[in-house]
């Protein structure tokens, strides 16, 4: 079953008319923690995207009824419902505009979401995701101003370029989530990781911050530095940036793995769950 692609363009009419075809008049202001994103980073997020949706969809493929069946570790899905909540997810940028106030209302989404889409064939949910990920990136990402902003959950906003990154996260996450099930390899490339790790940022941080947060950087490389805004500061602030590596930080933010370096695990413990 194929995604219609009309839908893509008439969501970016929606995004065009609930904030205008034109930029804003002061080019330089931008929402809390949104970061301004040129032509070559865009790109850089939508390669990411490319590959990482293509290796999610040629590990769905791989499935067989067995493997497809097994539950998630951690998780209320199995294999092959993980698939089908990712197709979920971009359809809500393909015409389904709910969004959750809260994280209970979010996961409250996500199960009617996955009730609504009821097909649960191997090549059918693979088929579905292929055709979902390339409109998003081909024919949604591909014409929007990723400094432009559209409503996200808690009752925020986020850039279409904080946008694409979780979508990054999304396939990334549950990718690394099929492949523990399932035992299919599943590698995250640093890069794609350090991209991804952008998106939770922005929304997490706007809604985090306050008179009494506090603002702690983690270092994941060479000039590549990520900032947190935490509700306190307690223990997990210390003197200079966290290191952490990209792959190690996306999986701990998203509760996944346990990370090794105490200041991180401080400052993951104090972020809002995802």
């Amino acid at each position: 079953m194929l995604v219609c692609l009309r839908c893509a363009d008439v969501n970016i009419e929606i995004l065009r008319y609930q904030y205008g075809s034109r930029r804003p008049r002061n080019p330089r202001s931008l929402p809390p923690y949104a970061e301004r994103v040129q032509e070559a980073a865009k790109a850089d997020i939508l390669a990411a995207l490319d590959d990482s949706g293509k290796r999610l969809v040629s590990m769905v493929r791989q499935l067989d009824p067995e493997r497809a069946a097994r539950p998630v570790p951690g998780l209320a899905w199995t294999a092959v419902e993980t698939a089908a909540h990712v197709v979920t997810v971009l359809g809500r940028l393909l015409g389904d505009r709910r969004r959750g106030a809260t994280n209970e209302e979010v996961a409250e989404l996500n199960a009617t979401c996955l009730s609504e889409y009821t097909d649960r064939d191997i090549a059918d949910v693979a088929d579905r995701l292929e055709a979902s990920l390339r409109t998003v990136i081909d024919r949604v990402y591909a014409k929007v101003d990723f400094d432009r902003q559209y409503p996200f959950h808690g009752g925020s906003t986020i850039s279409a370029g904080g946008g694409a990154r979780w979508i990054l996260c999304e396939v990334l996450v549950h990718g690394y989530d099929i492949a523990a099930a399932t035992g299919i390899e599943w590698g995250i490339p640093a890069a794609e990781a350090s991209l991804a790790i952008r998106g939770p940022a922005e929304s997490m941080n706007r809604l985090s911050e306050s008179a009494s947060s506090t603002r702690h950087r983690v270092c994941l490389g060479q000039d590549d530095i990520v900032e947190f805004v935490a509700s306190s500061g307690a223990g997990s602030a210390g003197v200079g940036p966290i290191d952490a590596q990209p792959r190690e930080l996306l999986l701990g933010l998203f509760k996944r793995i346990d990370v090794s370096d105490p200041r991180l695990a401080l400052l993951l413990a104090d972020l809002p769950n995802l």
